[in-house]
């Protein structure tokens, strides 16, 4: 098992003949894309993979990687730290139409000639696990607090004790007088 290889270097034949296993971390600063969703760049990416083929022929690359992101809430618009953890499973393929055939089990990794940039893929792989909207959980987001206390002033009690909400058309009413 390779700790200390430059991952963004790999010659990919070496790595399939050898079914070579590299663990290691790479700083956020080699990860320009995935930075740009960031609210915090400072951190280590930790991975592992290793290279290999299947029963049918097919050469893959699988492993995990993981680290702790710093994002901003759509909510309250707060910074907060997200756990990623992902796992992958690639075939290696030099065209579309390999892509095409490629089982199921596999998601495409396009390579050119023999040269690997491991970072590249582990970048897409962040990219893909990066949320859609990222927010707190409830519990801890001050933008759902504030949601439910407005709310709560909108509503008032009633002579029976249920709650009913302030109609936006009462200012209507008053109007009228």
């Amino acid at each position: 098992m390779s700790t200390s290889a430059n991952i963004s270097h790999l010659s990919l034949r070496k790595c399939l003949e050898s079914t070579s296993e590299f663990k290691g971390q790479v700083d956020f600063s080699e990860l320009p894309r995935f930075c740009e969703a960031l609210t915090d760049t400072q951190g280590v990416l930790r991975y592992q993979f290793c290279f290999g083929k299947d029963e049918e022929g097919v050469h893959f690359v699988e492993g995990f990687c993981e680290c702790q992101i710093t994002l901003t809430c759509e909510r309250c618009l707060e910074a907060f730290l997200l756990p990623i953890l992902t796992e992958f499973k690639l075939g290696i393929v030099y065209s579309d139409e390999q892509a095409k055939q490629l089982p199921k089990v596999y998601e495409p990794v396009f390579v050119q000639g023999d040269d690997l940039n491991a970072c590249e893929f582990l970048e897409d792989e962040l990219i893909l696990s990066l949320p859609m909207h990222p927010k707190h959980p409830e519990d801890l987001c001050v933008g759902v607090q504030s949601v439910f206390s407005d709310r709560d002033d909108h509503t008032k009690s009633n002579a029976r004790g249920a709650t009913e909400r302030n109609s936006p058309f009462d200012v209507l009413s008053q109007l009228k007088k």
